[in-house]
């Protein structure tokens, strides 16, 4: 019988492991068989005869031959090659992207002198108010242990000292020189100098000249001034951003306390609850953010520099407490630049604005009724300078060197100053005298003013006053107590009384509510000023507080009444105690 074939899938499996040799050899063998036959098939015949060829041959050699040989040699120029090797090779041009030698330590720059900042964003407040006063100073006396307030006018210019950014400039130019020394390479604010220039009116100002102006040097005008003072007074600004060398210490008011003026818009104030003193205006600067000076960076080959004094703790050649490069008085208040501590007890609490110091001065020479503009040019301390009596005698190891120095004239010059800032606004001062608004009476076309001038003792007397329109608001001979005392008055204020409104019932249901009253003045300089009285109540309530607590003092009597009325007059501003004997007069206060 014949074996009958099975297609299911386990017989085709059984049929190829048998078979598949004798498949693969089938396969290769018709594969061979293909290529032998394109072979023979694919061959092409040339059809050319034997003589055609030859003659194709005769006629190149022919054409050989007759074609004209021109060659023409040019000797290369030697002269030319020679110069080229002479050329230098550019190693930027062979060099490999690792390199094969690198050097153990990377490859530092000389040290130059980096780029310094001015002071920015000036502004400035002209005030009037009673300073305590040392009793030697206020009165002449010798007198030790007491004080006596006194009549002061000034001017306050803040403006805002890039520390960080300052810093940064420090360390893009001097941390990685060829020598780095952390104690030393920051900034260290040494003085500055403010120029005062007076303008003709309250305009913006053009054209100034700065040549006619007034300058001063901020530590021998704080020296001076603060010498006079009967105390301190707690600083209103976080101590992270105070710096002695910058920030004029605040002056002992009497009768209010320090507000916005003090410090720079940019800045906070403390809140009254946070004004801790730590018995000086503040902590001095040092970098932002730092607890305490590093340690020196040293490298092979470049040793940090000691102090001269061999301290490990002082600056080159004590710089940070040196006199000022501007005058030879030192700074009697407190060193400056000094690294920060972490001091609770010497860190005010509260905010403070990042990375800036507070610039404050206070010019106290202004008169009254003017009209300045200023400017600042900061000092810092050369991180390059090199005293004389190190380059000659000193030893040559932990020393600042002139060949660490790009250029070595830059080891010559102390310090380092600023460009001159921007101006400021223009300010105008305070005169003695001021106008509060009380009522107005449209009917019987009068107005209610009080009239408010300082005392050069240090305190405001103040009187009540009716004028009419037109009328000059200068009154004399009225009589303010104060303290027990008696004194005759003559409150000139210049200032003319335009116009006015309100007064007139705001119903008529029989309240008696009114519109509040508005005086139109011309203020002595020209200018006109609008007093309100919903806007000086808070002012005229002050002045009343404070005279009422000066009454109700142990030494305080009987206060005496003023006078309904004065007669204005021309004349200077006296203010005179009056004579006991009423028919001698009272002699004028000098």
């Amino acid at each position: 019988m014949k074996a009958k074939l099975q297609l299911d899938a386990k017989s085709i499996q059984a049929f190829l492991l048998t078979n598949v040799e004798k498949i693969g050899l089938a396969v290769v063998a018709l594969l061979g068989l293909f290529i032998v036959y394109r072979a023979i098939s694919g061959v092409e015949r040339y059809s050319r005869p034997p003589e055609q060829l030859q003659q194709e041959v005769r006629r190149g050699e022919q054409a050989i031959k007759d074609t004209p040989l021109k060659v023409e040699l040019t000797p290369p120029d030697y002269p030319s090659l020679a110069q080229k090797s002479r050329v230098p090779i550019k190693d930027a041009q062979y060099a490999t992207p690792i390199a094969w030698d690198p050097p153990l330590w990377s490859k530092r720059k000389l040290r130059e002198n980096p780029p310094v900042f001015a002071v920015s964003q000036l502004c400035g407040t002209g005030e009037l108010g009673a300073v305590s006063m040392s009793n030697a100073q206020a009165t002449g006396g010798p007198r030790e242990n007491s004080s006596a307030s006194q009549l002061q006018r000034w001017v306050v210019i803040t403006g805002i000292v890039p520390l960080k950014k300052q810093e940064e400039a420090y360390d893009e130019a001097l941390k990685r020189s060829v020598y780095y020394d952390s104690k030393n390479d920051y900034p260290q604010y040494l003085d500055y100098q403010v120029q005062r220039l007076e303008v003709p009116g309250p305009g913006e100002a053009t054209n100034l000249d700065w040549s006619k102006a007034k300058t001063f040097t901020f530590k021998k005008e704080k020296n001076a001034v603060t010498s006079r003072w009967a105390s301190k007074t707690d600083e209103v600004v976080a101590a992270d951003n105070i710096d002695s060398s910058l920030t004029f210490p605040l002056a002992p008011l009497v009768g209010r306390q320090w507000g916005k003026s003090a410090t720079h818009p940019d800045i906070p104030m403390l809140d009254r609850s946070q004004i801790k003193s730590p018995g000086g205006p503040g902590r001095a600067g040092g970098r932002v953010g730092a607890s305490a000076a590093p340690a020196p960076m040293s490298e092979p080959g470049f040793t940090p520099a000691s102090r001269e004094n061999g301290s490990a703790t002082g600056s080159r050649e004590n710089a940070s407490r040196q006199p000022s490069p501007y005058d030879d008085e030192p700074d009697s208040s407190a060193p400056a630049n000094e690294p920060a501590k972490d001091s609770g007890a010497e860190k005010a609490a509260g905010p403070a604005a990042l990375g800036v110091r507070l610039l404050r001065y206070f010019d106290f020479s202004v008169e009254p009724g003017k009209y300045y503009v200023y400017r600042v040019r900061l000092a810092l301390a050369n991180p390059n300078y090199i005293p004389k009596s190190a380059s000659s005698g000193a030893s040559s190891e932990n020393k600042l060197k002139e060949s660490y120095l790009k250029d070595p004239a830059l080891a010559h010059a102390r310090f380092s100053e600023t460009d001159w800032s921007e101006p400021s606004p223009v300010i105008s001062t305070p005169t003695d005298a001021r106008l509060l608004a009380l009522a107005a009476n449209a009917v019987k076309g009068t107005a209610d003013i009080l009239v408010a001038k300082w005392s050069r003792p240090g305190f405001e007397a103040f009187h009540e006053f009716t004028v009419v329109r037109g009328q000059i608001a200068n009154f004399a001979d009225s009589t303010f107590t104060h303290a027990q005392k008696r004194y005759k008055v003559n409150y000139y204020s210049n200032a003319i009384a335009v116009d006015y409104r309100g007064g007139e019932k705001l119903s008529h249901r029989g309240n008696s509510l009114t519109a509040p009253g508005e005086v139109l003045l011309m203020e002595a300089d020209g200018s006109l000023s609008v007093r309100s009285e919903a806007d000086d109540k808070g002012a005229i309530e002050q002045l009343k507080a404070a005279e009422a607590h000066s009454a109700t003092s142990p030494a305080a009597g009987k206060a005496a009444v003023a006078p309904a009325g004065a007669t204005p007059r021309k004349g200077l501003e006296t203010l005179v105690p009056p004579s006991a004997d009423p028919k001698k007069k009272a002699p004028k206060a000098k």
